[in-house]
């Protein structure tokens, strides 16, 4: 029988690697030890007292970044955004604590709200409880918001309009005698590439001003954050004002019928007005119910108009053919042909250039 090789050696190095493994993970949790009582705030710190209350109001550097823009509602006036939100400030009492991470809950912290939000979420839940401390003092605080902006539309030129978007951010809880928010400018930015359709978002701009919170009875720092942003009307033109184009045009056939055939006339008139209003309450689904008239508004009844003069122009040609006067009226004719184009088109580029 073939017996099996021990090696003497094996048992004395394999303790070795187990002391040695022991060590170091005794110096590993030293370590650590020693790097979480470096981040222990004092006793004394103050968290409810903002850094140096007795002197200036504290500044709180505010930037601010649209990662992306998820939906524009017109109906419901809101912006559905997705964003960053940075702020840093300067508390010398946390010098020393330079690379150590704070909850918001242990050291003074400014918190920020929006004014017109509608419902917004937390992107970064376990980042938002949690600063950093830089040289010097300096605080920094970065979260992720996405959800719904409640903003004022303007539609009086839609489907050609351009809307400044205007979200507000402030710390309500404290006056300007203590708190003032300041912009920074470099880490203000709007993303490259917006999944948004039907909108060309151009420009991003932030501007602080200080305003009297009636919620609050104060005057507070207010940050409002501005995006300029275009409607692209390319799908309104196609879908709703070339198929209005042709029916309204469809009105003018009437014009090269004999006058004596005012009953075929009046079927084209009726049949292209219902389908003008039909492309009214179409359109009427997209906008909320404002108080004024839209650029698209006017366009269609504009539309209805033409096509109702139209019938008018049937009936009265029609008249005089009945009455021996159809010379006359097949002269109307003819120069309807060109005044009503004339006039349907004339009237919609002066709507669109006022």
């Amino acid at each position: 029988m073939r017996r099996a090789k021990t090696f003497r050696g094996a048992g004395p190095v394999a303790r070795a690697i187990r002391q040695t493994l022991l060590r170091l993970f005794v110096v590993v949790v030293m370590l650590g030890a020693t790097a979480a009582s470096a981040c222990d705030i004092p006793e004394d710190y103050l968290r409810d007292i903002r850094p140096d209350p007795d002197g200036l109001p504290t500044a709180i550097s505010l930037g601010f970044g649209a990662a992306d823009v998820l939906g524009v509602d017109d109906v419901n006036q809101q912006l559905v955004l997705d964003f960053y939100v940075r702020m840093t400030w300067t508390d010398p009492r946390l010098a020393e604590f330079v690379g150590c991470r704070f909850a918001v809950t242990s050291v003074w912290f400014p918190e920020i709200y929006i004014l017109n939000s509608s419902r917004l979420t937390q992107k970064r839940r376990n980042a938002r409880n949690d600063l950093g401390i830089e040289d010097g003092g300096r605080v920094v605080w970065v979260n992720r918001y996405i959800g719904e902006i409640s903003t004022y539309h303007n539609l009086r030129r839609f489907p050609f309009d351009s809307q400044v978007f205007s979200i507000e951010i402030s710390i309500p809880e404290a006056s300007t005698t203590e708190v003032i928010l300041e912009p920074d400018y470099e880490r203000t930015f709007l993303g490259e590439k917006l999944n948004i359709e039907g909108w060309n978002f151009s420009g991003i701009s932030l501007e602080e001003e200080e305003r009297f919170l009636p919620q609050v009875q104060r005057e507070v720092s207010i940050a409002t954050v501005q995006l300029q942003a275009q409607r692209n009307s390319a799908y309104y033109v196609y879908r709703v004002l070339l198929l209005l184009v042709i029916v309204v045009a469809m009105s003018w056939v009437i014009f090269w019928v004999p006058p004596s055939r005012y009953e075929f006339q009046i079927g084209i008139c009726a049949t292209a007005m219902l389908t003008a209003i039909a492309f009214n309450f179409s359109i009427a689904s997209h906008l909320p119910p404002v108080g004024y008239l839209t650029v698209m508004d006017r366009m269609v009844i504009w539309a209805v108009l033409m096509i109702f003069l139209a019938s008018v122009e049937a009936l009265y040609t029609a008249r005089l053919a009945t009455h021996e006067r159809e010379d006359l009226a097949l002269r109307i004719d003819r120069h309807a042909r060109y005044l009503f184009p004339l006039a349907f088109f004339g009237g919609w580029a002066l709507m669109i250039a006022i």
